[in-house]
């Protein structure tokens, strides 16, 4: 769904930035600053709102110019943030999440400002502005090949690697001394992924997007067996469930409720196991390459029973251990009267890919989460070889582990102070985000290693690039 350019009233939309944005170099910037016509009120700041681009999971988007810079951005909008404390906390909480992170396949903050007063403030994000998205490119006409999709998807999970593997010094010690009894992990999961949500650009770069639905939960596990392979959870604290086991915490200790589009929603979620994890993400990371494959949903299901009667008549019925963790009877009696199941052999579900990719999308695509693989292991696979480059895969910092889980114990008080500190931070630096990288304060290696990537990326790039400019003459 694109929203009109006479639209006042910005409604959610699939795609989050889906419109090819581009500048004339004539810009004029005689336009008010005042309020835009889609609410946006940039009175007092560097930027001119210039048309409506669509909404995120917790706010309304325009494309904007900074007049500063000549550069087009995207400003996305948390109407009456105060109101709610969950509008808040999610406020405060994506802030947080893109400004610490700091990865190149995460979409950045490069400003934040507040409007209004008392509890009618609203909440600008200012971010990067992407060409395209995935989406628009899997339903464009235009061919590509299995290296492009190879490497879309190498930077998605090289970007999930930064946001839910965080293996720090305490997390070890942790479990070390705890290890029967509690896990203490953090990690990010960003519970909403989906083609709108993976920003592209021509030169290839894919960033994640919209961190709206984004929580603190746990990351990296151990190798699954009888004692371990049970998942930890998040209860909104430092405290992690060791036992995937439903009836050994209360409703109002879970992670809440899970929003994900329908046809990337996992199994876990699906068929109601009580308590989910990171691996949510690498589910619907699966979901996602093979869409690149076939160019169409793997899983496109109409209604929650019809997508899990989708995933068992293709990946078959669920493991009896599976079953156990299920709390809904009625979802348990849909899967016995969809009777046994044996799983459909990949080579079927997506018979033009190659063999690597096919094996990747095996271990992706499991219905029991403690058999999916970790970000780290895929980038390990073979399907990324051509990419894989572990000194330039970080992981997430200790910090940022820890400030998001604080956010989650945030009382009223504490978020409203969080939020004013953001600004404040912004409003120091406000100017300065834009500054061009010198190379010549990079090391030879790093000027090298760059080369060969761009290399790679650059037939990549003709391809996409070709399907951009078809856009812009649209």
């Amino acid at each position: 769904m694109f929203v009109s350019r006479s639209t006042v009233t910005l409604h959610r939309a699939p795609d989050y930035y889906s419109k090819n944005v581009f500048v004339p170099e004539n810009l004029e910037y005689h336009q008010p600053r005042g309020k835009h016509r889609s609410g946006f009120w940039l009175e007092g700041t560097p930027y001119v709102a210039l048309d409506n681009i669509g909404a995120g999971a917790f706010g309304v988007v325009c494309k904007a110019m900074d007049t500063r810079f000549k550069k087009p951005v995207a400003i996305k909008k948390v109407r009456d943030a105060y109101k709610s404390k969950s509008s808040a906390k999610c406020a405060l909480r994506e802030i947080r999440i893109l400004r610490e992170l700091s990865h190149e396949n995460v979409i950045s903050v490069t400003d934040v400002f507040m409007t209004g007063s008392g509890f009618e403030k609203d909440v600008y994000l200012v971010m990067e502005l992407m060409e395209t998205d995935l989406h628009q490119v899997l339903r464009s006409n235009q061919s590509f090949k299995e290296d492009h999709f190879q490497y879309f998807f190498y930077q998605l999970i090289r970007g999930l690697k930064v946001c839910v593997y965080c293996k720090t010094v305490l997390e070890r010690q942790t479990f070390l001394l705890f290890q029967d009894r509690y896990l203490h992990s953090a990690g990010i999961i960003h519970r909403d992924l989906k083609p709108s949500n993976l920003l592209l650009n021509g030169d290839c770069l894919l960033r994640i997007a919209d961190f709206g639905m984004a929580r603190s939960g746990p990351s990296s596990r151990v190798a699954p067996t009888e004692s371990t392979s049970a998942r930890t959870s998040s209860v909104g604290s430092h405290l992690s469930v060791s036992k995937w086991n439903p009836g050994n915490f209360t409703e109002s200790m879970l992670l809440q409720q899970y929003v994900s589009t329908l046809w990337y929603r996992p199994p876990e979620i699906l068929l109601s196991m009580g308590e989910y994890d990171t691996q949510v993400d690498i589910w619907s990371a699966g979901c996602i390459l093979a869409e690149m494959l076939l160019r169409r949903e793997i899983f496109p299901g109409k209604d929650s029973y019809s997508q899990i009667k989708m995933i068992i008549n293709n990946l078959g019925t669920p493991e009896k251990k599976a079953i156990k963790k299920i709390t809904s009877p009625d979802i348990r009696d849909y899967i016995v009267s969809c009777g046994p199941k044996s799983a459909l052999p990949f080579s079927t579900m997506v018979p033009d890919a190659s063999p690597d990719a096919r094996n990747i999308l095996s271990n992706l695509l499991q219905i029991s989460p403690w058999n999916r693989s970790s970000a780290e292991q895929i980038l390990k696979h073979p399907f990324l070889s051509k990419w894989h480059n572990v000194n330039n895969e970080p992981s997430c910092s200790e910090k940022i582990c820890r400030e998001i889980q604080e956010i989650e114990k945030y009382d009223d008080d504490h978020i409203i102070k969080g939020l004013e500190s953001e600004e404040r931070h912004f409003g120091m630096f406000r100017g300065n985000f834009y500054e061009i990288e010198n190379e010549e304060d990079q090391t030879k290696k790093e000027v090298e290693e760059e080369k060969v990537v761009q290399s790679s990326v650059n037939p990549l790039k003709t391809v996409l690039n070709k399907f951009i400019n078809k856009k812009r003459k649209n």
